[in-house]
């Protein structure tokens, strides 16, 4: 399971709400819910914020939901800290949602401004 569709299922049922609950306000099948929440298919951006008002979770955070079972991604060339990680994986599903327009080249480049600001931080604060 990918971290968009474990994502889906985590936040369906921390909202409360059954698959046919979801097909029911979405005004689809409980077999496409079904699709969205194995792999099968991919929901739209439109249905991703549709999906997130349901689950009253902001779009890019469907995402980004993980459990024991999904695999930790690799972290960033040199990027040590999980703070980076974390920004990394932010920006990359606010982009899968259209919420930036960012290439890869360009979250690369705010990882490594990010580790850069962090590693003045601390020496500053020694």
């Amino acid at each position: 399971m990918n971290a968009i569709t474990n994502g889906l299922s985590s936040a369906r049922n921390r909202a409360g709400l059954s698959k046919d609950d979801v097909a029911l306000r979405l005004r689809v099948t409980p077999e496409r819910v079904t699709q969205w929440e194995t792999g099968e298919e991919r929901p739209c951006s439109e249905t991703l914020c549709e999906l997130s008002a349901l689950y009253q979770v902001l779009p890019h955070r469907l995402l980004l939901e993980q459990s024991d079972t999904i695999e930790d991604e690799k972290h960033t060339p040199g990027a040590t800290s999980p703070e980076l990680a974390d920004f990394r994986r932010e920006l990359v599903a606010m982009r899968d949602v259209e919420l930036l327009p960012l290439d890869d080249e360009t979250i690369e480049y705010c990882v490594a401004a990010l580790h850069s600001r962090l590693v003045g931080e601390k020496s500053h604060n020694k």
